[in-house]
């Protein structure tokens, strides 16, 4: 079953940036944004902060999309949310890209049914595909972004970044977290140049 949203009213651009996504509660991403508190203020000032409307897991980046093409893009999501049931994950641990050494990107991971979050994310990448968007090159991992190192920040500075974010309080450790849809999401650039999201839609396991 999908719930599709009201566009907000705009010039029309001849692409739109989509990307697909679990959502998560507004509770659990005031949780991943407050553990910025937990850093040295010289260290919280070496990360850029994700916003908390920013935090989804996200299933598949598709980039910039040609507006006649969405509405495939819908009925290829309906298809995939329509064969797959309801399921639950876990919040795990922290974790960095690269490595917790050489931080890029800070992360909250999860796992639970993996089995079937990857099942789920491997029904949309597939169905991707065969409307022409590219494939992943890296392994899906199940992540939440919530911080990047700040450009510049290497060697000591960055190492320091990635050991306060490994022993970062992560409280809801094991706590869980239910799937029961997916969603299309599109990123737009206002005229301050910051990043607003907006949902298009929003496809209810089955």
């Amino acid at each position: 079953m999908k719930n599709e949203k009201t566009p907000i009213n705009e010039v029309m651009v001849e692409t739109q940036r989509l990307f697909i996504v679990i959502e998560i509660s507004r509770q659990r991403k005031r949780e991943f944004h407050a553990l910025a508190n937990s850093f040295r203020p010289r260290e919280r000032e070496r990360v850029r902060w994700i916003d908390e409307e920013a935090m989804h897991l996200t299933l598949k980046f598709l980039g910039d999309v040609q507006i006649d093409h969405i509405e495939r893009i819908k009925i290829a999501l309906n298809e995939a949310a329509n064969s797959t049931g309801k399921f639950s994950i876990k919040i795990g641990r922290s974790g960095c890209f690269p490595s917790f050494r050489n931080p890029r990107i800070l992360w909250v991971g999860f796992f639970g049914e993996s089995r079937r979050l990857e099942q789920l994310q491997g029904r949309i990448e597939g169905r991707m595909i065969a409307l022409g968007y590219s494939e992943e090159e890296r392994e899906f991992k199940a992540h939440i972004t919530v911080g990047r190192t700040r450009a510049g920040i290497r060697g000591r500075f960055a190492e320091d970044v990635g050991i306060s974010w490994q022993h970062a309080p992560l409280k809801s450790t094991g706590q869980t977290i239910p799937v029961n849809s997916i969603a299309l999401y599109r990123s737009v650039v206002d005229g301050k140049g910051n990043t607003k999201y907006q949902q298009l839609a929003n496809y209810e396991l089955v």
